[in-house]
């Protein structure tokens, strides 16, 4: 959730800390109340800071690794895909593109399925009660359940999904997320004002009511405990930003102190939101901790003693219209890289930028399809004689106030500077009086973000892209069992096996530079964090695997 970073705006310390800590305080850490729920407090709180200091020492490696490439090319590496190919191969760099690729749309559906369940929270509905076991005490209970226009529970959300489908398709339509740049921090801080408006919550009740039933020391299996380690791993989903964070930061060397003490923080916070929530909020029913609220401890199951945590009503459809105002912002910061990275490799035509666009192409932007093939055809006298027939044509200063390259000599190109572009591409005069006005108009379009339309096709694309987002959730309704799921397979993947895998080989490459025999002990401690983290990995996928096959939602 930290949107865009730009390499050219150098960050100071203090700012790479706040994006690095907005980066990973997003709607996953709201997951975290329940996924303790199913591990127990006694073996789910020192697993869960364990993961998350193995998923930070992945992000630490990740970071040196860009380092190693840095002192091998002489130039930083700009993503985590550059820095497989410089390390590993071009076989590798595209495993992990689409690894990236695959994480961005995951979250987008993680996205979906958490706005669909803050939203049928908030939805008006009445009461309807039923006899169920409670699985904590096994005493028959009366369980009171939402009855919103008669629809299940499930098909409550799946209506949803289908009503919040054409806003998500409208934002993805947008050529350039910069223009939700604003929206953006609004989203980052109306997260963390739910995130804390709960906290406040939990440890007014941790002091004045107590602890609730539900609050046990042990998972209630082993299976519920691997789904516990795959909501770990997705805390830190954010981890594809983190290199183009440090090679935006102004001071290189106090890239490791700044993310560790933003790393330390986040891991401070999602343990007290985890902790205090699932010691004071009885039967954590689902994976939106502020759905949950939305709901009486004895619709959730809990028996009628059992008070815990209460927040009033007002409150809690405020932090869950935030939530949803949040997600729905970021989602389209989040799926634009898959999105681009996707038209890139399909080959889907893109509406060019200005600077993007070949002489041609340029000529038609400016004077319609009756210019000629090759600009050297124009005449400075006669070029756009209709429109201006007593002014030439500056082609330089136009090419360079379009973002082209200037014509130096024969195959000679050389681009302005950034002042001399700013005052048309001409560093001796500033005098606009010769320069055709379509092409200022075009620059002015180029300075305000690009050519304001997309093709045809990728509007198509990304509407079926977001169609297809939007069916998984339908399918798999559990938000919980979504977060597990992409937490195991891609989480893991991306933070810690193939930042390992990564700093393997760059032991390899410090070595060779070094002239000197690789150091076999720090290559077998990445293969058995490899090894490790692969096998919980395979055992969470498992676990939420034989809970769908169960018949689990």
């Amino acid at each position: 959730m930290g949107g865009d970073i730009d390499p050219n705006d150098k960050l100071s310390d203090f700012r790479a800390f706040v994006v690095a800590f907005k980066c990973f305080t997003g709607p996953g850490m709201l997951s975290l109340p329940f996924a303790l729920d199913h591990s127990g407090y006694a073996i789910g709180l020192p697993a869960l800071v364990g993961f998350a200091c193995l998923s930070i020492h992945g992000i630490i490696t990740l970071v040196e690794c860009a380092r190693t490439v840095e002192a091998k090319d002489g130039k930083p590496a700009a993503n985590y895909t550059e820095i497989a190919l410089s390390l590993v191969g071009p076989l590798t760099a595209k495993f992990v593109s689409v690894c990236v690729c695959c994480a961005q749309l995951a979250v987008c559906i993680v996205f979906v399925s958490l706005i669909s369940t803050n939203l049928a929270a908030v939805a008006p509905c009445a009461e309807k009660a039923h006899l169920v076991m409670d699985e904590h005490t096994e005493q028959i209970i009366i369980m009171r359940e939402p009855d919103c226009f008669g629809l299940s529970p499930l098909a409550l959300k799946r209506v949803m999904i289908v009503m919040v489908m054409p806003i998500l398709m409208a934002l993805s339509w947008l050529p350039s997320i910069r223009t939700l740049a604003p929206l953006a921090n609004v989203a980052n801080v109306l997260m963390l004002v739910t995130i804390f408006l709960v906290l406040f919550y939990s440890l007014k009740a941790f002091f004045f009511v107590g602890l609730a039933d539900s609050f046990v020391p042990w998972p209630h299996g082993v299976q519920p405990f691997f789904m516990f380690i795959g909501n770990c791993y997705y805390s830190f989903e954010a981890v594809s930003t983190i290199v183009p964070l440090a090679g935006a930061m102004e001071r290189r060397d106090r890239v490791k102190p700044v993310l560790l003490q933003a790393l330390g923080c986040v891991i401070v916070l999602q343990v007290a939101i985890a902790m205090v929530c699932y010691a004071t909020i009885p039967n954590i029913d689902n994976g939106s901790i502020t759905a949950v609220l939305a709901k009486t401890p004895q619709q959730r199951g809990a028996s009628s003693s059992d008070i815990g945590l209460q927040v009033p009503p007002t409150v809690v459809k405020f932090m869950n219209v935030f939530v949803i105002i949040a997600v729905i912002f970021s989602f389209p910061l989040v799926m634009f890289p898959a999105t681009q990275q996707l038209e890139k490799s399909l080959g889907i035509a893109k509406a060019k930028r200005p600077e993007a666009l070949t002489e041609k192409e340029l000529l038609k932007a400016l004077d319609g399809d009756d210019a000629p093939d090759d600009i050297s055809e124009l005449s400075e006298d006669k070029a756009f004689a209709g429109s201006n027939p007593s002014a030439g044509w500056d082609k330089n200063r136009d090419r360079a106030s379009l973002g082209m390259p200037v014509k130096r000599g024969p195959g000679d190109f050389y681009y302005p500077s950034k002042d001399s572009l700013k005052r048309g591409g001409d560093d001796e005069s500033d005098d606009d009086s010769d320069r055709d006005p379509r092409a200022m108009d075009l620059e002015v379009e180029q300075r305000k973000g690009g050519l304001k339309c997309i093709s045809a096709k990728q509007l198509a694309f990304r509407s079926f892209l977001v169609l297809g987002v939007s069916l998984v959730p339908m399918v798999i309704t559990d938000l919980t069992l979504t977060i597990d799921l992409f937490g195991s397979l891609l989480g893991s993947t991306l933070t810690i096996i193939l930042p390992n895998f990564l700093a393997f080989h760059a032991l390899d490459v410090a070595a060779a530079e070094e002239k000197r025999a690789s150091n076999g002990f720090p290559k077998a401690v990445k293969a058995g964090t490899m090894a490790f983290a692969g096998v919980m990995a395979v055992g969470a996928a498992g676990a939420v695997l034989a809970e769908l096959l169960a018949g689990g939602h």
